[in-house]
């Protein structure tokens, strides 16, 4: 089978690798990445809370503090770099007695010494001047005006286009199956032995300095029987980095996956609450969370349910959605539950250390001790999302170490082009009238010119405006297939031939929003499937939800 060549490899392909390989796009280096899944981001980067956190959470002094405020404070640039909707609505945690009142004073000392900047304790009156639904219960609130919102998917996708972009490779349905350190011609296994106990006060210690300079090379076989080598790896696999990380060195950490239940609310409900809002509980310290999504539902999160060792299963829980329930209740009794438009569940990667069973509350963002150029992330969870572009950063900074002087390109373009959708579409668009019903939702076909994008344009932003690629056709800007979204057959075409796979209903509406509105695809799967059949000669029978084997007609 075929082996390509690297400067650096990226295993996984959630917000934390697409971020890297951008960041890594920016020099002189050939870089590819590789995702086990079907479809980027599609493991923990599509289950969280999107929240973008002020940093007053984390200890004082640690690494996680310092990517968190300046993740925080850079996001929005970065954002608005690659067309990403992003929105400061600010964050009230409140609490409803003695003791989450001190715990949120605790957060504001910490929060200064952090230096996270608009942040005060506000009573329970002026919280409710603020946020109107809040219980009348509520005695204190600690304010944070730079906490914001944003989508995961489409920061992580946006990264991934900005890396394709200036020139790295990724690799869709390449799950690794081994790691070979190629200068000492073996490999690590995951039961071996740990002859050195690692400092438990300090998960990110760094590479001895006698082997700084060693070459060290990498091979890296996967389930396609492709093979890569590269000088160096970076392993950003999520659940998985701890079983990676095994197979090159002797890991002294595993990774404990937890699930994590969400709610979804109506659309409709936009403007019941305008802050994101953290739940101080009296009994069990911060539950709930309720966000204002960019897009307009109310996301409800998350509960802690344990998952028994399991990193593949999802299943909803009852009793974290009851939790959920009641905790929002709690503090929002008004707040309609009834408009529950979906559910789902996600894993977080909690970190532990293997020998002595101890909990991490850093990240682990290092390179192994034995194994120079191999740099492993585990346990980013909470607040990963917000520190993202950082952690890039500094993941960047420690390949850049390790490989010596590397240039800057010049031509790094760190902009993505935005789509064609409704709110962008081109003046003289025509809506369909044919019904008095479905006038503001339903267009008509028309005659105009189109644009014709075959396998070879994944990833590419000219292809989609060039006049020279533009053939006659009959995609329509105008005619909307999913009604609740208002997202065209025009933004699913182009989503279709802009994935880096076969595309997969998951992976469109990560792209465009459709499936993820009060019907829950109810009106718009079949007729995107179509499009799809249509676009790409795949049978409806092989075209899957998300992950490999997960078909829809079959």
């Amino acid at each position: 089978m075929s082996q390509s060549n690297y400067d650096v490899i990226i295993i996984g392909g959630g917000v934390l690798g697409c971020m890297t390989a951008r960041e890594l796009s920016r020099f002189h280096l050939k870089t590819a990445l590789l995702e086990k899944n079907p479809d980027i981001c599609a493991e923990v980067t599509k289950a969280n809370t999107a929240i973008i956190y002020p940093g007053y959470d984390s200890k004082p002094g640690s690494l996680k503090a310092k990517l968190c405020v300046n993740g925080n404070k850079n996001m929005e640039a970065l954002c608005k770099e690659l067309s990403v909707p992003f929105k400061h609505c600010g964050s009230l945690m409140v609490a409803a007695g003695p003791k989450g009142e001190e715990k949120l004073r605790k957060k504001l000392k910490a929060g200064k010494e952090n230096s996270v900047p608009g942040i005060k304790l506000i009573s329970g009156e002026e919280a409710r001047l603020l946020e109107p639904a809040l219980s009348d219960k509520i005695t204190l609130a600690l304010y944070a005006e730079t906490t914001a919102t944003l989508d995961p998917w489409a920061l992580g996708i946006a990264a991934a286009e900005n890396a394709a972009a200036n020139g790295v490779d990724i690799y869709t349905s390449t799950e690794v199956t081994g790691i070979i350190n190629t200068a000492t011609d073996h490999s690590i296994q995951q039961d071996s032995p740990d002859d050195s106990k690692p400092d438990e006060s300090k998960p990110n210690d760094s590479i001895p300095d006698d082997l700084k300079k060693e070459s060290y090379s990498y091979k890296i076989t996967t389930k396609t029987g492709a093979s890569y080598t590269a000088q160096n790896v970076v392993c950003t696999a999520g659940l998985y980095s701890d079983t990676l990380t095994s197979m090159i060195c002797n890991n002294p950490y595993k990774i404990v996956p937890q699930r994590a239940d969400f709610i979804v609310l109506d659309p409709s409900l936009e403007g019941f609450l305008s802050h994101i809002l953290f739940c101080e509980s009296e009994d069990k310290g911060k539950s709930v969370s309720l966000v204002p999504a960019i897009d307009g539902p109310i996301l409800i999160g998350s509960s802690k349910i344990d998952a028994s060792g399991d990193k593949e299963s999802r299943p909803s829980s009852e009793e974290g959605l009851r939790e959920l329930a009641e905790e929002a209740r709690d503090f929002l009794p008004d707040i309609p539950l009834d408009l529950c438009i979906r559910t789902f569940t996600g894993l977080r990667p909690n970190p532990y250390y293997i020998d002595s069973e101890k909990s991490i509350n850093d990240f682990i963002i290092t390179e192994a001790p034995d194994s120079p150029g191999f740099i492993y992330l585990m346990g980013i969870k909470t607040p990963g999302l917000s520190c993202a572009g950082e952690i890039a950063k500094h993941v960047t900074e420690l390949a850049k170490n390790r490989i010596g002087v590397i240039s800057e390109r010049t031509d790094f373009d760190p902009s993505k082009k935005t789509g064609i959708g409704i709110n962008n579409l081109p003046e003289e668009t025509i809506f369909n009238e044919a019904s008095e019903t479905e006038a503001s939702e339903t267009a008509a076909s028309t005659e105009k010119p189109t644009i014709s994008l075959s396998r070879d344009s994944i990833f590419n932003d000219d292809i989609l405006t060039d006049d020279k690629n533009r053939e006659s056709g009959k995609i329509i800007n105008g005619n909307i297939v999913c009604r609740c979204r208002k997202v065209t057959e025009k933004e699913i075409i182009e989503a279709i031939h802009r994935m880096p796979c076969p595309p997969t209903l998951d992976g469109i509406k990560r792209r465009t929003g459709t499936c993820m509105g009060r019907c829950q695809g109810g009106y718009c799967t079949q007729r995107i499937l179509e499009i799809v059949k249509a676009e790409t000669d795949i049978d409806l029978s092989d075209i899957e939800w998300d992950r490999d084997g997960s078909w829809i007609v079959r």
